[in-house]
């Protein structure tokens, strides 16, 4: 596989988990039903669309800031699997995709920083 076909899978892959944990803590806050959870979804997802444009256009320095602010949505996830029971499994299901997100975004930073490190040589 050339570096540039890996570079464009491993994107693809960031950009499908990215919005896949985006639109999952979207909807496991707006899924409590009051008005007060829409508002708390959209400020809990704004710093995740914030990166969105960055990695649409492949900047390899936004994915590894992303990275940094996935791995507190994690955490947070995580933290939350353990103070609510009845929802674990859901909060478990998010914090194992924003791992993912995570992996995915540190490959995706390192693949596309060395492949235009090997297009930038003569």
């Amino acid at each position: 596989m050339s570096d540039t076909r890996l570079v464009t899978v491993v994107h693809r892959a960031t950009l499908l988990l990215h919005i896949a944990l985006t639109v999952g803590v979207f909807a496991l806050i707006v899924g409590r039903g009051t008005r007060a959870h829409w508002v708390l979804a959209v400020v809990a997802v704004l710093p995740l669309l914030w990166t969105l444009p960055g990695l649409l256009r492949g900047r390899a320095y936004t994915a590894g800031w992303a990275s940094m602010l996935v791995s507190f949505y994690c955490a947070m996830l995580l933290a939350e699997a353990y103070m609510l029971p009845r929802m674990k499994g859901a909060l478990i299901v998010l914090s194992v995709v924003a791992a993912f997100d995570f992996v995915a975004l540190m490959l995706f930073a390192k693949a596309k920083k060395t492949a235009d490190k090997l297009a930038a040589q003569p």
